[in-house]
């Protein structure tokens, strides 16, 4: 996952128009205090410091999981469709550029090539 922010910014300079990509930085921006305060409310709720079963110990764990969870799922049925089709069209951009070029593109399959 070390290349998600760039393949993110690519999407989203795709996706959003120029004209609303201030206003989408400045809801990324909001979003991310609301959630920030949220969650540092949440956890102080949730941690008890002198825990002595297993479900109090690791309820903060548990908690942080159900979030991620969540919007994994909210991903995978709503926005996975549409990143997908941004994807494949960056894709064949750059197959196209390549091609232009006289190179072949590369495959990233995941797994580095040994010379």
């Amino acid at each position: 996952v070390g290349g998600i922010g760039s393949v993110l910014e690519a999407l989203t300079s795709r996706l959003v128009d120029s004209t609303e990509s201030a206003k989408l930085a400045a809801m990324m921006q909001l979003n991310g205090f609301m959630t920030g305060s949220m969650a540092s409310l949440l956890f102080t709720r949730v941690f008890h410091a002198e825990a002595t079963t297993l479900l109090t110990k690791v309820a903060p764990f548990l908690l942080a999981s159900s979030v991620k969870i969540i919007a994994c799922c909210i991903f995978y049925f709503g926005h996975r469709t549409i990143i997908e089709e941004a994807c494949d069209k960056l894709t064949e951009e750059v197959a196209k550029g390549a091609a232009e070029a006289g190179k072949e593109p590369e495959k990233t399959d995941g797994a580095k090539k040994a010379d």
